[in-house]
């Protein structure tokens, strides 16, 4: 009887995803390469919030920081809030500029083509295309850990069962259905957080038992060199800083204003988010954790099971979770299927851009490409946080310095310059990640990206 309480939320959540994807396939929202790519208008503020943040607290950061949490204690909180830094001085000082000359374009890589010339952006479409499916590997390794903890499924089955379901709507549906699906994926998420911290407070003011505080409130206890916390530092704050799906954002917006807000408010809904999720790691400590699982599951599970009303909420937990990973993925596959044919198609072959609806079968090629691998590679993985920071390793050197430099001073003397310095970044990439083994910093490969573009301007 108790796993029906189970299943009850989890069955309702994915009825309304459902529901909400099969009224957009039937208003026929995503009939043209445009439509894929930005929908059916202008997003206002309000709902261009809840698709930032569906994204931006998604499981990579919300499943990988309760595991930092629960191992280092509040060393890694400060990591976690330098990315919540970042999407603010993103939406105060880049997200209006992009909302103004991505008016008419569709892609990070269309700003930087413009920038930058064709080169650039054919150069880009592949590194959107690359980096997308190391982000939907490292969703699809967790929300595979989610079902296969409800379900009993084999962890690889439940893998693919995930990208599979979320693939299908954003195959059809494209952005229009992506956004409105995160309107309520985020209130699921929402039930993620506060259940959590209903247990966490439980656990810490009315379980009648002493806790011990000398072991729950630490600090960098496994004795991380300061090189390497600078490496991980500039990881987290350069890390998502204008990948495409966030550029997407920019470009949708209402105006200019919708878009700085929306990325400030994120920024200012995330630094609590992360404190909250401390906050429930560190109360996770009563558990005995099973890797297997996640400590989030484990730790509401510990205390809520062996009543109807406690399945009742770990199911409603799970369904969260199970939201927090379908809300990022689908903003990936999209932004990668209209990178892929906006991006590398149409600039490689410009004749077949002449028919939209063979544009619109690229952006359908791309999106299953991206789930194929990510399947691949999210069976392969070993953790979210290190793949997290191996796909920014190779991002933050190759595009973020060039897009930077373009959006503040709108002037680009030599266009090789950003080919050059994003060319040099993934060779560093390579050297560092083949040869000296240090694959998850980012910081020499900027310098070293940094110097050859500043050389070359």
């Amino acid at each position: 009887m108790e796993n029906i309480f189970l299943w009850i939320p989890i069955v309702i959540y994915v009825a309304i995803v459902t529901f909400v994807f099969i009224k957009s396939l039937l208003k026929n929202e995503a009939s043209t390469a445009e439509k894929t790519a930005r929908g059916t208008g202008d997003y206002k503020g309000i709902l261009l919030l809840f698709t930032i943040l569906g994204t931006m607290i998604g499981p990579g950061f919300s499943y990988g920081a309760i595991e930092e949490f629960y191992k280092y204690g509040f060393f890694y909180t400060g990591f976690f809030i330098l990315a919540c830094v970042q999407f603010w001085f993103f939406g105060h000082l880049f997200a209006g500029r992009i909302r103004k000359i991505g008016e008419s374009n569709e892609t990070a890589g269309d700003i930087l083509g413009k920038a930058y010339g064709k080169p650039m952006q054919i150069l880009v479409g592949f590194l959107t295309v690359a980096f997308s499916i190391a982000i939907v590997a490292v969703l699809g390794s967790a929300g595979g850990k989610v079902l296969s903890s409800v379900t009993g499924l084999d962890t690889h089955i439940s893998v693919i069962a995930v990208i599979t379901f979320v693939t299908i709507y954003s195959f059809f549906g494209g952005i229009a259905t992506v956004i409105k699906t995160d309107k309520p994926q985020f209130i699921f998420v929402l039930a993620f957080c506060l259940i959590g911290v209903g247990v966490a407070i439980y656990y810490f003011f009315f379980n009648h038992t002493t806790v011990d505080f000398s072991t729950i409130f630490y600090f960098n206890t496994n004795q991380m060199p300061v090189s390497q916390m600078i490496n991980i530092a500039i990881a987290f704050l350069l890390g998502e800083a204008f990948i495409p799906v966030y550029s997407i954002r920019g470009m949708i917006a209402k105006d200019e204003n919708t878009a700085k807000k929306a990325f400030k408010r994120a920024a200012y809904i995330g630094i609590i988010w992360f404190i909250l999720l401390t906050f429930i790691a560190n109360a996770a400590h009563c558990i005995d954790y099973n890797s297997n699982k996640l400590v989030y599951l484990d730790f509401i599970q510990s205390i809520l099971q062996g009543t109807w009303w406690g399945m009742l909420l770990i199911g409603l937990a799970l369904a969260g979770m199970l939201s927090v990973v379908m809300s990022t993925i689908d903003s990936i596959l999209n932004s990668a299927g209209v990178s892929f044919r906006k991006d590398i198609m149409q600039q490689i072959f410009p004749a077949i851009s002449k028919s939209e609806s063979q544009m619109f079968v690229y952006s359908r090629y791309a999106i299953l490409l991206v789930a194929i691998f990510g399947v691949f590679f999210a069976i392969k993985s070993s953790g979210i946080v290190e793949l997290l920071l191996i796909a920014y390793a190779i991002w933050v050197p190759a595009v973020v310095f060039p897009f930077v430099y373009y959006l503040i001073r709108n002037k680009i003397n030599n266009k090789w310059s950003g080919f050059c310095g994003t060319v040099s970044g993934i060779i560093t990439w390579v050297i560092f990640n083949y040869f000296i083994k240090c694959i998850s910093y980012p910081l020499p490969k900027f310098l070293v990206s940094l110097h050859f573009f500043k050389y070359s301007i």
